[in-house]
């Protein structure tokens, strides 16, 4: 949903992408959904896109918040890139990670959301390596969205490129 950001096809760094630009003060984000529920048997969803991150100010770190959704738009899992000075990292409950990814760098972005009656996990993945996991209680709801919510108190601009959402097999359940 925007109010008053936009969404363009933009050049940076010799590369074309969807760009999508917040200013400070808006409660704009993005939602990338898939069209069609998974079939029986699925039982992972993935988001995968190559993306950049870049604030325009007033501050020099901020937030982008990302939440999992169900069909119904619950959160199912939700955390947040922080990008500051010192790079892009993760952060979940108030817990800061270690550096994912380098600032202003593209870099190949994979969330794994896992379900079914073994627990549900959320794996992410940086340019092909595993960076993060965490379990979570058994559901057998799969994801349906990922939301991108930048903070309200910075101008920002996320591209992103390449982007693929969907469910697939990946493992025994």
């Amino acid at each position: 949903s925007l109010t008053d950001g936009s969404i363009a096809i933009e050049e940076y760094k010799e590369h074309k992408a969807l760009c999508f630009t917040t200013v400070q003060g808006s409660a704009d984000s993005i939602t990338v959904k898939q069209t069609k529920s998974a079939e029986e048997g699925y039982n992972v969803t993935v988001f995968e896109a190559d993306m950049l991150l870049r604030h325009m100010g007033p501050s020099t770190a901020y937030n982008e918040n990302l939440a999992i959704l169900d069909k119904d738009g619950g959160v199912l899992y939700s955390f947040t890139l922080r990008h500051a000075d010192a790079g892009v990292y993760m952060q979940t409950s108030g817990q800061s990670g270690a550096i994912i990814a380098q600032r202003w760098v593209w870099f190949n972005f994979r969330l794994e959301y896992h379900y079914g009656a073994n627990g549900n996990r959320v794996l992410v993945y940086v340019n092909g390596e595993l960076k993060y996991e965490s379990a979570l209680g058994a559901s057998a709801t799969e994801a349906a969205a990922l939301r991108i919510t930048p903070d309200t108190g910075i101008s920002s601009k996320l591209y992103l490129d390449n982007v693929t959402f969907g469910s697939i097999v990946k493992e025994e359940n």
